[in-house]
Formats: C-alpha cells, structure tokens, sequence
C-alpha cells in the first residue's frame, strides 16, 4: 500500500481471504486443489508512491495517483482458469530479465505454440496509454458532435415553436399574459422530449442520472432562451407588418 495512507487492515485481509476463496472453488471444479492460506500468510507492506508502478494507478486522488493497492501472489495460487484469462487480457506481468528468457521458458516447457505473443512490459505499457489516448480522443470528439446537435436540436424546436404560436404568443403579450404563461408550452415540450428519451436509455443500458439530468437541463435551459428571444424579434416584426 502507499505510504502515509489510510486503510483498513482487517478489510484488505477479509478481501484477500474471499477471493482466495473463490479461487479455491473454481480449481475443485477443474478437480484440483490449491494449498490452504489463513490470515497469518497475508502480509501488507507500505512503499513510497513513487515505488508503485503507474500502470496500476488511476486519477482519483487531486496528485493524480490511488490508493488501488498492488497485490503480488504466487501463480500456483491461482486457478487454471484465472491464469489463462489474466494471461490472454494482458492482466499478468512475468518478472523475467528480457523477452527472450520468457520466450525460452516457454519453449523448454512446450507450450511455445500455445502463446500467440510475448511483449516487454515498457512497449504494453506504451501501447495501452497509446490506446487510451486514442479512445479519449474519439470519445472528446464524440462529445462535441453530440453537443452540437443537441445544442441545434433545442433551437430548431424552439424556433418551430415559436413560428407555430406566433400569433398566440403577441395576443398573450399584448393582454399582459405574465411570462410563465406565455413560454409554459416551451417547458412542457422540451421536458416531454427529455422524458422520451429515458427509455430508450433504459433499453439500451447507458442511463446515469447526472449526465440524464445535465444534458436535459441544457435542452431545457436553450429551448427556454431561443424561444425569448425569438419571441421579440417575432414581435418587433408583428408590430411593423401586423
């Protein structure tokens, strides 16, 4: 764990029993049996932040670094199953001095063929932030086109409105009709298209009620704004050409 940190001993080694656990349940499936551990074989050991690797690292501290600990355990405690998934998904890194000594392990055990590649850890560790930056830079680009349309979406129904309910909108004005009255039918179309669109979200699986919330409030909010200030110039020119 890094150091100057705070964290519960009892909870990390309750933890660590439980998946162990689990582990022994998927090796007696594969009719195996994995050794016996208790809690006297669990040891937790503090490191400078700078010790840890930053590929387990993620921003969730304002430095930038976590508190994720970084768990070492020996392989023969793993499940058969496990290994072959940490393996294929990249999520095991073998502590050999180069490449090639992996490579010659593998071919003294004759399981060569059965692995498709062997890659140093600097150039996965090179190629998964090359990844990330890549996704971060389609998901950026992603986010400003769908802004933009929502942006032009809430105005189009707004100046469609407005058209619509031109001459309603001037009687309104002229009779004195407060301003809630006069721009409700905005709020009431933009709130029914937001709650349209919850669910197809719940259908599809991707609903958050923060980014549900905020992206309605924006329609909402520029829907409301285009339409008072479309509504003046309708007026301004309903005056002049009556």
């Amino acid at each position: 764990m890094p150091e100057n940190e705070q964290w519960n001993s009892e909870s990390i080694t309750n933890n660590v029993l439980r998946a162990y656990s689990f582990e022994q349940s998927l090796a007696a499936e594969e009719g195996k049996s994995l050794p016996a551990i208790n809690r006297t074989s669990i040891s937790i050991e503090s490191r400078p932040r700078d010790a840890v690797s930053s590929a387990f690292d993620t921003p969730s501290n304002t430095d930038g670094l976590s508190s994720v600990p970084v768990v070492v355990i020996d392989p023969s405690l793993l499940s058969g199953d496990t290994t072959t998934s940490m393996v294929s998904t990249g999520g095991m890194t073998f502590d050999y001095s180069s490449r090639h000594q992996l490579l010659e392990i593998l071919r003294e055990k004759g399981v060569d063929s059965l692995v498709a590649s062997v890659v140093n850890r600097h150039d996965e560790l090179q190629t998964r932030l090359a990844r990330t930056a890549q996704e971060m830079n389609y998901f950026s680009i992603t986010a400003c086109i769908s802004i933009t349309c929502l942006l032009g979406g809430a105005i189009m129904v707004a100046l469609t409105l407005c058209t619509l309910r031109r001459q309603i909108m001037f009687v309104e004005y002229m009779h004195g009709a407060p301003s809630y009255l006069r721009f409700q039918s905005i709020l009431f179309l933009a709130a029914a298209l937001c709650s349209a669109s919850l669910p197809i979200q719940l259908l599809i699986g991707g609903y958050n009620a923060v980014s549900t919330t905020s992206v309605s409030l924006l329609f909402i909010v520029v829907s409301l704004a285009t339409t008072v200030l479309y509504d003046s110039r309708l007026r301004a020119d309903s005056i002049k050409h009556p």
